[in-house]
């Protein structure tokens, strides 16, 4: 009777929705495009050491919670090449996807992303999990253009984590969100990277129009969080000068919420960082409701006129929900260490029991 029971249990399991399909996929560089388009959840398709030249390219591809698919290398020996034809990774219409441990070298080739989810708002990727990639060589040739990015979101997208990855020389770090601000970026979790030396920010997260986060159930929600914790940034070589090109930008910047409805109540808590250097501009730029703490600013080669930390108004949204505290900032700014204006004053902003050892 206990045999009997095993083997049911066996039989169970292996007719449970998604277990027949889940495989372990090895692949080279010479076929791994072949099994892209059938991936399914709870797929592995480990990538061996070698040069890819060709896009790795996932569309509608989707697993679930407890299945998602992972598409995995073996760390810097597993490299994929930028190519002028399209962006190294592209992700649309995706949902719980894993990449990790992969090298991208964009060969500085101009507006080549490294890692792109795009189409725009009416395009989805969620709960997408970076994690352990280096991206280097993803800057472009071009003096003063910032255009050229490591990470990028250009649709909508929710849940991300973005885990241990290192990026060198980009033009833009990570930019997360569009331009227009109609492809909101919510809820996602970004911690323990290190986004070096690039020629614009190191991180952008775009702000988001009022009602764009009505199309689809995972960003139709209000009061989520995203996370930036216990990263390195730093601009303090390779920075694009003031008055050339795009113009000097600041290491990070974390822009509006909604006015109203979904969103409005969402927040950024940025705690565990270390800023270091930025020749051109501030080290932290704020618009969106915001608390920040336990970080360490420190900038020996702050530019005349810039502040350190700034909070304010941003594309004519000005600044609501601050809780600034416990953070440390050392910097030859004359202008100011921590600074605030033009705030909502309908809502709430406080900055207490900071260390803050500036010029201004």
């Amino acid at each position: 009777m206990k045999c009997k029971k095993i083997l049911l249990t066996l039989a169970v399991m292996c007719c449970a929705p998604g277990a027949m399909h889940a495989n372990f996929i090895a692949a080279t560089s010479a076929n791994y495009t072949s099994y892209l388009g059938g991936l399914v959840a709870g797929d592995t398709l480990s990538l061996a050491p070698g040069n890819y030249t060709a896009q790795l390219n996932l569309s509608n591809r989707n697993g679930n919670a407890g299945a998602p698919i992972v598409i995995m290398g073996a760390g810097n020996n597993t490299v994929f090449l930028g190519n002028a034809c399209c962006n190294t990774i592209n992700i649309t219409n995706c949902s719980y996807l894993v990449i990790r441990d992969l090298k991208i070298d964009g060969q500085n080739i101009n507006y080549i992303d490294g890692v792109k989810a795009g189409g725009g708002g009416t395009y989805f990727a969620h709960h997408i999990t970076l994690e352990a990639l280096t991206i280097v060589n993803n800057g472009g040739s071009i003096v003063g253009d910032n255009q050229t990015v490591g990470i990028s979101t250009k649709c909508a997208a929710w849940a991300w984590t973005i885990r241990r990855c290192t990026i060198i020389a980009a033009g833009t770090g990570i930019y997360l969100g569009n331009s227009d601000s109609t492809s909101p970026f919510v809820g996602g979790v970004i911690e323990n990277n290190l986004i070096i030396n690039t020629k614009g920010y190191n991180m952008q997260i775009k702000g988001q129009l009022d009602n764009v986060r009505d199309l689809f159930p995972g960003t139709a929600v209000d009061g989520q969080v995203t996370i930036i914790r216990y990263n390195v940034f730093s601009k303090a070589n390779g920075s694009t000068p003031i008055g050339v090109g795009d113009g000097s930008r600041p290491c990070i910047l974390m822009d509006n919420f909604p006015s109203t409805g979904n969103g409005a109540n969402d927040r950024y808590e940025v705690y565990g960082n270390f800023f270091y250097n930025n020749p051109t501009e501030a080290l932290m730029q704020v618009t969106g409701n915001t608390t920040a703490y336990a970080n360490v600013f420190v900038n020996h080669v702050a530019p005349a006129g810039y502040g350190t930390v700034v909070i304010n108004n941003h594309n004519g949204f000005a600044p609501r929900t601050m809780n600034i505290f416990h953070n440390t900032v050392l910097s030859t700014s004359a202008a100011s260490g921590i600074s605030l204006s033009n705030a909502n004053t309908g809502f709430q902003q406080t900055c207490t029991a900071n260390a803050v050892f500036s010029g201004g």
